[in-house]
């Protein structure tokens, strides 16, 4: 792993303000406080210059500091490192935790979950996760404990993907954008192995006029609100096999770089701990 280390002494006379800023800013940023003043964030082009803003700060109040790269921190090994990130997480993790499970026991009582209460939960969740740099244990079971709630709560889908005849979509020439990705790729996978068995598949700037588009601006099948393509299709061509809806997961979790709910997610994704922190 690489680090950045932000170490710094501020003057001990006059008032605290100073001090007291600094130290929001760094909890804001996620950053692990470190013995003495130092604090401690894996090495990223925003950490970095989140930690060079930081440092004009403390010498405009007088004070000295110094930001390095570093590949370990004293005898800490890179696993006690991320284990102590985790562990900052986790308080707030299991707070949220508790509180979804109350919306979910309310609402098997018969007091349905808002819309409104959703979406505080979700953008609570996004902002511990943003801060998860490494994808905790429980950050994930907080993901999957808040997709279940949105999932089972009765509140009408206004995400409305009209149903697609698949007879009507049958040996086609099926194109979307060049360098595929994980949406296109899975979307593609799809539709040859469930959809179009005969599908010839195209990566192109300039769809034929009788191809069938998808992935693209004004696609055929395309993203629909906060849905990737993969789940469009799944809607479309009403596809309910519980296991295809587990890997739309994993392909909208990885496409839109959103809150990871599927434990199977970090294993394909540069954001994962063996890979390093997410930029």
């Amino acid at each position: 792993m690489n680090w950045l280390i932000l170490l710094w002494t501020l003057p001990s006379t006059g008032p605290s303000t100073g001090r007291v800023t600094l130290w929001r800013r760094l909890k804001r940023l996620g950053a692990l406080p470190l013995p003495g003043s130092g604090a401690l964030l894996p090495d990223s082009a925003d950490h970095h210059e989140q930690f060079t803003w930081l440092l004009q700060e403390i010498e405009a109040a007088g004070g000295d500091g110094l930001l390095f790269h570093g590949t370990r921190q004293g005898g800490l090994t890179d696993t006690t490192l991320r284990a102590r990130f985790h562990a900052a997480r986790q308080d707030d993790y299991l707070e949220l935790l508790s509180l979804i499970d109350h919306h979910a026991e309310q609402d098997r009582q018969g007091t349905p979950v808002t819309r409104a209460t959703l979406h505080q939960l979700r953008q609570q969740y996004q902002n511990f996760w943003h801060l998860d740099f490494f994808q905790s244990p429980t950050g994930i079971q907080v993901g999957q404990a808040l997709r279940q709630l949105e999932r089972t709560a009765d509140i009408p889908d206004d995400l409305a993907v009209p149903r697609a005849d698949p007879a009507r979509y049958q040996g086609r020439t099926w194109s979307t954008r060049p360098q595929p990705r994980v949406d296109r790729l899975a979307s593609g996978w799809l539709i040859r192995r469930f959809v179009d068995p005969q599908a010839k598949l195209e990566y192109t700037d300039v769809p034929g006029p009788n191809d069938v588009s998808f992935d693209r601006a004004l696609g055929d099948f395309t993203h629909v609100g906060p849905l990737c393509t993969f789940e469009v299709l799944l809607r479309a061509f009403d596809l309910r096999d519980p296991a295809l809806h587990a890997l739309g997961d994993i392909v909208h979790e990885l496409d839109v770089q959103g809150p990871t709910t599927r434990p199977e997610t970090p294993a394909w994704t540069p954001s994962c701990v063996d890979c390093g922190p997410r930029t």
